[in-house]
């Protein structure tokens, strides 16, 4: 589902990434939970979408959820945190 929806934001299919992409939310939190890195990574995705369509705050609540996800799993020094940084910073 991750690689579906990120294909269709490739294309500009953003209102079937943002259902493949729910879809796998609801699968990984339901299977893993919801403060597991796959669904910090989808809901980064979804707020990437909202970026791009000009909804700027809830892209803005969605990266920094995602975001709270990894700093929790990983760490506040983890290398990968400066990309949920970068993409808060572009909302």
């Amino acid at each position: 589902m991750t690689n579906l929806g990120n294909s269709l934001v490739v294309s500009h299919d953003f209102a079937g990434a943002i259902t493949a992409l729910s879809r796998a939310r609801i699968i990984y939190e339901g299977k893993v939970g919801p403060d597991d890195l796959h669904v910090a990574y989808v809901i980064s995705e979804l707020g990437v979408i909202a970026e791009r369509q000009g909804k700027l705050d809830e892209a803005l609540a969605l990266i920094r959820r995602a975001e709270k996800i990894a700093i929790a799993a990983q760490g506040a020094d983890h290398h990968d945190i400066a990309d949920y940084l970068e993409r808060a910073a572009a909302c």
